[in-house]
């Protein structure tokens, strides 16, 4: 059973040639030359199809079933992030058709393919006519709230480079995670003075 709109592939056409040979009948099955018309099943129900070959003609019948309407779900229930591109083999979009079956189908179109906010994101899925929405719910792209920084080391030197080893540096990410970090930035690097110094810790995360 074909799909309305369905194009009808000729290797799904058997085609036999009749051949008269030395008062005998011959057959053989013809592969490629042939033309379908027309090319797509139009209707619900059973469609005539011709098929010409090398001037002669043959006619044979498709049956064929209608989508009524389509459904699609996001099988990944985890929160997104976003900015964060949806992964196809998470979209199911299934076809329920007029004879009573459904099957999951492709060749869908996803006009929206990021997460674009924080909370509930809807897409939609184009197949053919058909459309059908499916829900993400979005997260806050990871980001440094607040950096805490320490110096563990003896006293400093005037002159000598702080040694990194002697400084802790403790990330606060905004979704409440903290993690110690180590390809931070310290500027000046070098104490210039007697005393107190005051030295800037960066991260860029």
């Amino acid at each position: 059973t074909s799909v309305v709109g369905e194009e009808i592939k000729p290797e799904n056409v058997y085609v036999t040639g009749y051949y008269v040979s030395g008062g005998k009948m011959n057959t053989s099955q013809i592969k490629e030359g042939f033309l379908v018309t027309p090319p797509t099943v139009q209707r619900e129900g059973e469609n005539m199809m011709t098929v010409q070959y090398e001037g002669y003609t043959a006619v044979f019948s498709v049956t064929c079933k209608k989508v009524m309407y389509i459904e699609a779900e996001y099988t990944n229930n985890e929160e997104v992030t976003v900015g964060t591109e949806l992964v196809r083999k998470n979209i199911r979009v299934k076809a329920f058709y007029t004879d009573g079956t459904s099957e999951e189908v492709d060749g869908y179109t996803l006009p929206v393919t990021k997460v674009y906010q924080q909370g509930l994101n809807t897409f939609s899925v184009l197949y053919g006519s058909y459309v059908a929405t499916f829900t993400v719910m979005g997260k806050a792209a990871l980001a440094v709230e607040q950096l805490i920084a320490y110096y563990n080391g003896e006293e400093a030197v005037v002159g000598n480079e702080i040694n990194k080893k002697d400084v802790e540096v403790i990330a606060i990410y905004n979704d409440g995670r903290t993690e110690t970090v180590k390809n931070f930035t310290i500027s000046p690097s070098i104490p210039s003075k007697e005393g107190l110094n005051k030295m800037v810790v960066s991260y860029g995360g």
